[in-house]
């Protein structure tokens, strides 16, 4: 009786390593004071412990400051955060050298800074295999010496393939290009059909991302040109506050960027990097397990914002964790790949699920500070006021000026209630409109044009036969509506909906077209 060959069966990871990436590594412009408030405390811990004990780092808000501070405050945030997207670019390959020449290329040719990921995938047929398993026939039979048991045996066949994945991040100006990461692993798929489970060869689109201004920045910080130091300028006209300025426009849209680029790369491998065989990560390699130094903290000791010593000591310490985190990440990969089935990829093929995580995590913690100092101005504002001012509030102030001190007598405005009559006739009804919320009526600016023989009757159709022309006065009437700017996460408050109400009197009618 021959002896039937063990079933070998693919073995499928779940994707809880990505998914562990992907929730915190997502990046929203939603200002959430309870994420914000949380990951302050956990940071406020992680700085005392790093910094001297001379240090006391505080939250902005319950040190002593003038408005000035607000604004270095946003300075500090900025650089420290292009210091630690410095930190990441580094780990992917990105050194000072490349950094000097890729800003030189650009400088020199006008030129922009892509930064790119490319992907392929490649499905081999390695063998055919045959081999006999168990029937569910038996047949006993017994005898003078005995019995006897007899199972079917049935031949099955298996055809083995090798699926590769294979990506390369790339950075480069015009035809200047580093590849900074490459990056291939495979695994043995077990078919129970001639059908191949994938294409023979895919090729991924590249992604890219628009990087100069990053790069200008970084290299700048990196060989001390302009003294590598982001500045707000309060000159600019469009330097509103802290947040809301030419300059941290600039620095957010290149995150902006960079995220639809990060969200693509983590994309790709959820989707592609998955079948390979990632194993499931324990919580120690997630990304709010790497320190981020970007935080809004001001020294008690001196009431001003962290020194540059403290700031190169929290990058430090961000920059060891990081590699911690890739090293753990890595060693755990390489763990599960020993079952014989996945080749055990490239140490440096798991670098990109970390890195462009962290770069989000880098995002959002900006984001996250400098709404905290826009949300500061706000309620610093509303306790100097007593009461957060609303758009309605603002037209109530504009109407009484309006009335008492900007317009004469014929060029107030009125409010829009008109009666509709005949000539010599009590009034059929009346036309307003009124505030939705509060059926206050609105004021307008009225011009008025009197009819006279030379004006021409104004008409409409009833149907192709049928036109109706009414003559009398024209009014033409304007409404200025008042609103607050949005900020990044609100929507512009418009001071009111409006109805327009119309109402008949008893045995009255009128029509409205």
């Amino acid at each position: 009786m021959r002896r039937a060959m063990p079933r070998i069966r693919p073995v499928w990871w779940f994707p809880m390593l990505l998914f562990a990436f992907s929730a915190e590594a997502s990046f929203s412009e939603t200002w959430n004071e309870h994420r914000f408030r949380t990951k302050t405390r956990e940071a406020l811990v992680r700085v005392k412990n790093i910094l001297d004990t001379n240090k006391e780092p505080t939250n902005a808000e319950e040190v002593p400051h003038v408005y000035d501070d607000k604004y270095a405050l946003a300075n500090y945030l900025t650089n420290t955060a292009l210091a630690a997207d410095l930190n990441i670019l580094k780990e992917f390959g990105m050194g000072d050298q490349i950094l000097e020449t890729l800003n030189t290329k650009a400088a020199k040719n006008n030129r922009t800074i892509l930064l790119s990921f490319e992907a392929d995938e490649r499905c081999e047929f390695i063998e055919e295999k045959e081999f006999y398993v168990d029937g569910k026939t038996k047949v006993v039979s017994s005898g003078f010496f005995g019995s006897s048991e007899t199972k079917t045996m049935h031949k099955e066949k298996q055809w083995i393939w090798n699926y590769t994945v294979s990506y390369k991040i790339k950075i480069g100006v015009d035809d200047y290009k580093v590849s900074l990461r490459e990056g291939r692993t495979s695994k043995r798929l077990i078919q129970h059909s001639k059908a191949a489970p994938h294409k023979d060869y895919v090729a991924h689109p590249e992604t890219t991302v628009d990087v100069t201004f990053l790069i200008t920045s970084l290299a700048n910080m990196a060989t001390g040109k302009d003294r590598g130091r982001f500045a707000i300028d309060r000159s600019d006209k469009s330097c509103l506050t802290p947040r809301r300025n030419k300059d941290v426009q600039d620095v957010l849209d290149q995150f902006r960027r960079l995220h639809v680029f990060n969200a693509r790369v983590e994309q790709y491998m959820l989707q592609m990097f998955l079948p390979t065989g990632l194993p499931n990560m324990e919580s120690n390699t997630r990304v709010n397990e790497v320190f981020c130094p970007v935080a809004a903290f001001f020294d008690r000791s001196t009431n001003t914002t962290l020194s540059l010593p403290d700031a190169k000591a929290l990058l430090k310490y961000h920059h060891s964790s990081l590699k911690k985190a890739i090293s753990t990440t890595s060693s755990m990969v390489h763990a599960s790949h020993s079952d014989g089935v996945h080749e055990k990829p490239d140490h440096i093929s798991v670098h990109p699920f970390v890195l462009v995580a962290q770069l989000d995590s880098i995002s959002q913690h900006y984001f996250d500070g400098l709404q905290y100092i826009e949300e500061m101005i706000r309620q610093q504002l509303v306790a100097a006021i007593g009461k957060s001012l609303t758009p309605e509030d603002f037209a109530e102030y504009m109407e009484y000026h309006n009335n008492k001190k900007l317009f004469k007598e014929e060029f107030k405005p009125k409010a829009f209630s008109h009666a509709v009559r005949r000539p010599n006739h009590s009034p059929e009804g009346i036309i307003s409109i009124e505030a939705s919320d509060t059926k206050r009526l609105i004021s307008t600016l009225v011009r008025t044009k009197p009819q006279t023989d030379d004006t021409a009757n104004m008409s409409f159709a009833l149907n192709a036969a049928t036109t109706v022309q009414f003559r009398g006065p024209h009014y033409i009437h304007g409404w200025l509506d008042h609103q607050f700017s949005s900020s990044p996460n609100h929507m512009a408050q418009s001071t009111k909906h409006l109805d327009l109400v119309i109402r008949a009197r008893q045995f009255s009618n009128f029509i409205v077209v």
